[in-house]
């Protein structure tokens, strides 16, 4: 399944889409380090600015309120590895993440032997975590053959403005990541309130970082005392977690 296929079912308004290749040079003045402008040298075929849904176009408030966009990006083999035809290189998709700054719909196709091409599907829903699919390499493009984590995505109504749209994906991006926190959907909410929960999600996920961490010290901490103070630290969290995790 190709990008192509996938754009099709997402069936975006022509209004939303911009279809601008990036410049692998524009890209790569954003990086520090060398061995990633040297990874974006290598391994980016064509990086395409395909589509969005923010202010300029929907109506919505220039600030305060995160757009959403869709990125294709396809990556060429540069040597032997066969898993090179499988996904892209981790670091890549995670560079042209933290390269848009609004929350992100980026698909991601390697060119196959065989000619197919295998595709994954990524989401960035605000601060944190990135989220992938892979995507069949054979099949028909149709919704029924895309893995069900894709399903939300899809089953957005298409609405007469962007402005609902806008809301409405937006509603969806955060309803997997929110899934992919807690292991349940969220209740659909009236909009109005995205911004506030995507912000309970990002604290949602810093609190996962900080109880692992908290959990990890404790096994190892010695001295009773300062065992018991890390052990209330961690409940803390615990319970702050769960009432973000019911405010999604």
């Amino acid at each position: 399944m190709s990008p192509d296929d996938v754009l099709a079912l997402f069936r975006l308004p022509a209004a939303a889409v911009l279809d601008r290749r990036v410049a692998k040079d524009d890209f790569t003045t954003q990086l520090t380090k060398p061995a990633d402008r040297k990874l974006v040298r290598e391994r980016v075929d064509t990086l395409t600015w395909y589509a969005a849904l923010n202010h300029p176009n929907t109506g919505l408030p220039p600030e305060g309120t995160p757009g959403l966009a869709v990125v294709v990006l396809v990556t060429r083999k540069t040597g032997d590895d066969p898993a090179e035809h499988h996904q892209p290189p981790p670091r890549l998709v995670s560079l042209v993440h933290r390269a848009v700054p609004d929350p992100l719909i980026l698909l991601t196709a390697c060119l196959a032997p065989n000619g197919h091409h295998a595709t994954t599907l990524s989401i960035k829903p605000g601060l944190g975590e990135v989220l992938i699919a892979e995507l069949p390499t054979e099949s028909a493009p149709t919704p029924e053959a895309l893995p069900p984590d894709v399903g939300p995505l899809l089953a957005v109504d298409r609405a007469a403005s962007l402005s609902e749209l806008h809301r409405r994906w937006s509603d969806a991006v955060l309803g997997l990541a929110a899934y992919q926190a807690t292991q349940h959907f969220p209740t659909p909410r009236a909009g109005g309130d995205i911004q506030s929960r995507r912000a309970a999600l990002d604290r949602l996920l810093t609190l996962d970082r900080e109880i692992l961490k908290l959990t990890q010290q404790a096994r190892r901490e010695t001295q009773a005392g300062r065992r018991a103070e890390l052990n209330e630290r961690l409940q803390r969290a615990r319970r702050e977690r769960q009432a973000v995790a019911e405010a999604l």
